[in-house]
């Protein structure tokens, strides 16, 4: 699977990556963290520091704002 940012830069993700990539529309990062938590079973703070790091790279890559 390939996302591709405005430039027309394309980034090869896997499905887990595009299921929180399409979480982000107008939502936080403690949103997604909170939805995420719920759908998978698990702590919020399990999964806190990964999902903040994965939105620091896709708005590194031009793929978030």
């Amino acid at each position: 699977m390939l996302l591709v940012n405005e430039n027309g830069d394309a980034y090869k993700v896997n499905e887990a990556v595009v299921a929180v990539w399409n979480m982000f529309e107008d939502k936080t990062v403690s949103d997604v963290v909170g939805e995420v938590a719920e759908q998978v079973n698990r702590d919020p703070a399990e999964l806190k520091e990964a999902i903040e790091q994965l939105a620091a790279k896709l708005v590194e890559a031009g793929l978030i704002g």
